[in-house]
């Protein structure tokens, strides 16, 4: 016999785990590559950047899905889903949609400020 799993352990591992050390690693390694471009002489090109944050948003926003699936899938069926599955994947996507438009904006300030 399987033991379920529980919610708030998978909204605990995936969620905020996995998901704040995603946006952290892409965060970081986005920021830097812009802060030694920028810096630096080394006459880098933006297209590398540019690409590397499309990949970065659509693996960000995959793995968002994923998590929400796996939510889902935890919560049961539909007769007796948790009433703490819908707020958990609120909680989700909005910090999901607050984070891609805090580093869109500071990015956009950032390229602003250098092209000034």
């Amino acid at each position: 016999m399987t033991k379920p799993k529980s919610l708030l352990k998978t909204f605990s591992l995936y969620g905020l785990g996995f998901l704040g050390v995603l946006y952290i690693f892409c965060t970081v390694v986005l920021w830097i590559f812009i802060g030694t471009s920028t810096t630096n002489d080394w006459g880098l090109d933006w297209w590398p950047m540019r690409i590397l944050s499309i990949v970065f948003t659509l693996g960000c926003f995959s793995a968002v899905g994923w998590v929400i699936r796996k939510l889902w899938l935890v919560s049961g069926n539909s007769d007796a889903r948790n009433i703490w599955v819908y707020p958990s994947i609120l909680f989700i996507a909005a910090m999901s949609v607050v984070l891609f438009t805090f580093n869109l904006l500071a990015f956009a300030l950032m390229l602003w400020d250098e092209f000034d």
